[in-house]
């Protein structure tokens, strides 16, 4: 998976910035998981009743639960953070930026963990 390099958009809002990150990310894992689905469907295909298939049909399941719950940490801690903020949003423009800014931040790590993982698999398994 490439690393793209996304242009900001100068006047607009921190979180403008952080989303458009954020939404890159998830096209490009949504983009290279397929390349490693079609990989992987490839090597189990060929293998048949192996061992290294049954390894690999475990490894991907515990990576999707690994990765789950890495960004459901993530998420919590921003829901947290929002029920402490909320009532002061709607009185505090600059709160409810702050807010913004700090949910779009987050979404971007919640993907870092499938980013991670998505990439790896496509190295290893298109070598």
């Amino acid at each position: 998976m490439s690393n793209f390099s996304i242009p900001t958009i100068g006047l607009a809002p921190a979180w403008i910035n952080s989303m458009l990150q954020a939404s890159t990310k998830a096209a490009t894992i949504a983009f290279t998981a397929q390349q490693v689905i079609g990989l992987r469907l490839s090597m189990l295909a060929m293998n048949g009743n192996t061992s290294t298939n049954r390894r690999e049909i475990e490894r991907m399941f515990t990576e999707k639960m690994e990765a789950v719950n890495e960004s459901g940490r993530v998420l919590f801690e921003l829901a947290g953070a929002m029920a402490q903020a909320w009532p002061t949003m709607f009185f505090d423009p600059k709160a409810a930026e702050r807010m913004l800014n700090r949910a779009a931040k987050a979404s971007d790590r919640a993907l870092t963990p499938f980013s991670r993982r998505v990439t790896a698999n496509q190295k290893r398994l298109s070598h």
